[in-house]
């Protein structure tokens, strides 16, 4: 019997350690970046199968200005604060006043313990030289 609530009390223990998905809990941040374009929503999933922990942000342009070649990077950090890894995704080739887009970023995580506990996303338009 004691066995049996050991492993119980064990198992919600480590379950209030996870989100609903089974996954660690990622805070993500969004901080400004591109003037005229917003992250709006965000989202995350983490393919246990391939190691990849997916990002999705949801943007839109907020002004009248046509935006072209919109990134939206993303900063990983560990829960000691430092940086683990960066990755960065593009929207639409153009984003026109008032459209949204969703731009995935994905970055590769062998483990689920090898997972950020926080992610900074950040627009930004690049230009070709």
């Amino acid at each position: 019997m004691k066995i049996i609530l050991t492993m119980i009390l064990l198992s919600a223990l480590l379950s209030a350690c996870e989100n609903g998905s089974g996954n660690p809990p990622v805070d993500i941040e969004t901080n400004g970046g591109l003037n005229g374009v917003e992250i709006v929503e965000t989202s995350d999933k983490y393919d246990v199968t391939q190691g990849l922990y997916y990002v999705h942000a949801t943007i839109k342009a907020t002004g009248k200005q046509v935006f072209r070649n919109v990134y939206v990077d993303a900063t990983y950090y560990n829960a000691m604060g430092h940086v683990v890894a960066q990755s960065k995704g593009e929207a639409d080739l153009v984003l026109n006043p008032g459209e949204k887009d969703v731009v995935e970023t994905a970055c590769f995580f062998p483990t689920s313990s090898d997972m950020p506990t926080r992610v900074v996303l950040t627009t930004r338009e690049e230009y070709s030289k």
